[in-house]
């Protein structure tokens, strides 16, 4: 059993902020360990309350010790739930549910659903940052639209995008749905016809200006020559050998930086000059206890890209080196080598992602083209974004546009490059290389107001005249 510790042990300064029992320490994702802690009354909280690290997440969740359970006793099982991992929550019989309660019932909902752990974890900190950090004791029953109306106009207030406030509203809306939804009991935390959500407006706007509310403004993609400037800077000052290999890959084969990531040897096509897009990387999944790994794109399905002439010697020679062939090594001994990697070690833990939908950790048999030499591993969205930032300051790329972006440039550039018949490849064609639905590609890549217009004067300037 824990130790116990008494508040008269501690200091007289921020007494009250001490814990009254701490728990055994446990291993963090990060390497840090951490510890349940158990704390009394304050002047501010009238009830006793735990404090643990959620296994899923990897987050910090506080909890009120039911009335009538004994603080101690309360504790002593969560610990013992802790080293079993079966962490659930519960309301007392008799207790009235607070925020609080709904907000971990709503997140096992997700969890239950089997949501991914990235959009929990979303889930979480807008509700600790917007509703929970004022409001965690409100109960469920006196929650009203008034309620719901100052948290959206908190965040607003806050200066955050229009799509964070939607984001905010939608959590909202979801927890409205949960205080309906029938428990395990069979009872309701909130009535159907109570609506706390009533005439609150958080949504977006469909359009503006006659576009669609995400389309990107030329003014906001990165041009061939803005691409071009980066990678010479990458090849000049680069922290990694590959880097600008891999910025050629992401500004003109489009894939999300967490798919170029995930790329390996034997997902190189030199036959077809391709990129097979199966696998991304994952950062961390805390669910799984696993650090990094490989995972389903984001769709969930598998596609192939084609990838430009200039990339195909840096690519076979990146290729040749990860499966340790010769620099003079053809065509057709990379992808002998390809093939036979492939069905002795990766065809069966690829066939297990797909089956179970799952992540997996990295297999050293994956060979990933661009690993930071100094982990083993691809770096992190934020070391590549660093790097990104710093080569963006000495090229022409200008400074307003992300890396993200750069699927922009992709999607235009297929459409002013690949010319079959004297006409650029389809829409339908670009939205598969991308790994979007084609009403996606076209709102927030291809078409706004303006292309539709000039598409419409086309087939009328077609039409013959009865």
């Amino acid at each position: 059993m824990a130790a116990r510790k008494t508040p008269n042990n501690t200091p007289k300064r921020n007494a009250e902020n001490r814990p009254a029992r701490i728990g055994k320490v446990r291993d963090g994702q990060t390497g840090r360990g951490w510890q349940a802690k158990l704390y009394g009354p304050t002047s501010s909280y009238v009830a006793y309350r735990v404090s643990f690290k959620e296994a899923s997440t990897g987050l910090w969740v506080n909890r009120r010790v039911p009335k009538g359970v004994d603080p101690d006793d309360h504790f002593d099982e969560l610990e013992s739930d802790l080293d079993k991992k079966v962490v659930q929550h519960s309301v007392a019989s008799g207790e009235r549910p607070t925020m609080r309660d709904l907000a971990d019932r709503h997140v096992d909902y997700l969890r239950s659903k089997k949501r991914d752990a990235a959009y929990i974890r979303n889930v979480m900190n807008l509700l600790k940052v917007w509703v929970l950090s004022t409001d965690a004791d409100l109960y469920v029953q006196n929650w009203s639209s008034e309620h719901s109306v100052e948290w959206i106009g908190r965040i607003r207030a806050a200066g955050l995008s229009a799509a964070r406030v939607e984001n905010l509203g939608t959590v909202l809306s979801g927890m409205r749905k949960t205080a309906h939804r029938k428990g395990k009991g069979g009872t309701r935390w909130l009535n159907p016809s109570d609506n706390p959500m009533e005439d609150v407006e958080y949504s977006r706007r469909s359009t503006e200006r006659g576009t669609h509310r995400d389309y990107v403004q030329p003014s906001d993609r990165p041009s061939t020559d803005h691409l071009r400037s980066l990678i010479a800077e990458a090849e000049l000052d680069g922290r990694w050998s590959w880097l600008p290999i891999q910025m050629g890959v992401g500004g003109c084969c489009g894939p999300r930086l967490a798919e170029q990531m995930g790329l390996r040897d034997v997902d190189v096509d030199f036959v077809k000059h391709e990129l097979r897009i199966w696998t991304t990387i994952r950062w961390p999944v805390p669910s799984e206890d696993i650090l990094v790994g490989l995972d389903l794109t984001k769709t969930k399905e598998r596609r192939s890209v084609p990838y430009p002439k200039f990339l195909h010697k840096p690519l076979l020679a990146l290729c040749r080196a990860s499966l340790g062939l010769d620099a003079a090594a053809t065509v057709a001994e990379v992808t002998e080598a390809q093939e036979t990697l492939y069905a002795k070690h990766l065809e069966e833990l690829d066939r297990h992602v797909m089956k179970t939908q799952r992540a997996r950790p990295i297999s050293p048999h994956d060979h990933l083209l661009f690993i930071d030499d100094t982990t083993g591993v691809p770096p992190t969205k934020e070391a590549y974004g660093m790097e990104f930032r710093k080569l963006r300051a000495r090229s022409t790329w200008p400074p307003n546009i992300p890396w993200r972006n750069a699927r922009h440039h992709a999607a235009m550039w297929w459409r002013a490059t690949m010319i079959t018949n004297g006409a650029p490849v389809e829409y339908t064609q670009v939205a598969a290389w991308l790994g979007n639905s084609l009403t996606t590609c076209q709102n927030h890549y291809c078409r706004n107001g303006e292309d539709s217009a000039i598409e419409a004067r086309r087939f009328l300037d077609k039409c013959t005249t009865l």
